[in-house]
């Protein structure tokens, strides 16, 4: 189903390629079970290649790639979406993160140069990444204080910044804690 959650949300998201989706699962409506091979090709590629000559921009986001069932998917996923790359009338931008597992990161080489950039979060500097937790907790207390009318200055800066030292740059607290 990965293929097709993400044409559907592509649909959903970009009217202008409905139509191309849409007539493609209505001409073939065994795509949803064909192999991720064709489904990409049909469902996302086919669309994106044939889209109107208008500048269409779009962010594919793909969270936890190592959850994966086998370094086979892996592999698959990595080679198709990185024909994303030669669409002419768009521009898109896909957003994946996993954890760094040897094997992901080995794939990840093989690609080309152009084809992708990595961050390792691990070599973000722990200030900028604390300054992104701060943001976090800023934004998901200060509807507590709307609910619960809270007077200024809940949350202070001083509350703020114990919940981010106890985060050690770790969202998985930030996230936890709320």
């Amino acid at each position: 189903m990965f293929f097709t959650t993400i044409a559907a949300q592509v649909a959903i998201s970009l009217l202008v390629l409905r139509t191309f989706i849409s007539d493609t699962i209505d001409d073939n409506a065994q795509i949803l079970q064909q192999g991720p091979q064709e489904q990409w090709n049909q469902l996302i590629l086919h669309p994106l290649k044939n889209a109107p000559t208008q500048s269409i921009q779009l962010v594919v986001v793909i969270d936890a790639l190592d959850e994966c069932d086998s370094m086979q998917d892996i592999q698959l996923i990595l080679l198709l979406l990185e024909e994303a790359k030669d669409l002419a009338t768009v521009r898109i931008k896909i957003f994946l993160t996993s954890r760094p597992e040897i094997p992901i990161f080995d794939e990840f080489c093989q690609l080309s140069g152009e084809a992708y950039q990595d961050f390792i979060l691990h070599n973000i500097p722990l200030d900028a990444v604390n300054a992104d937790i701060s943001t976090f907790f800023l934004q998901k207390l200060s509807p507590l204080k709307v609910k619960h009318e809270l007077g200024p200055p809940w949350p202070d800066e001083q509350i703020i910044e114990q919940l981010v030292q106890r985060a050690p740059g770790l969202f998985i607290y930030a996230a936890t804690t709320l």
